[in-house]
């Protein structure tokens, strides 16, 4: 009774293993990409007017 208790178990074992070796495997999905795709950089330039010398 033990030797075929034993077996039985043996055989779901590997009947578990073979199920789950056969699933179907999903392909990792692509990165998205955000709205923005290009990043905009722009230099601020501030114009002072110059001083004027006083005069004496």
């Amino acid at each position: 009774m033990k030797k075929t208790t034993a077996i039985i178990a043996a055989l779901v074992v590997v009947a578990v293993f073979a199920f789950a070796g056969c699933q179907k495997q999903e392909a990792p999905k692509p990165a998205e990409q955000s709205a923005v795709t290009s990043t905009v950089t722009s230099t601020v330039t501030s114009t002072m007017p110059m001083a004027t010398p006083e005069k004496k």
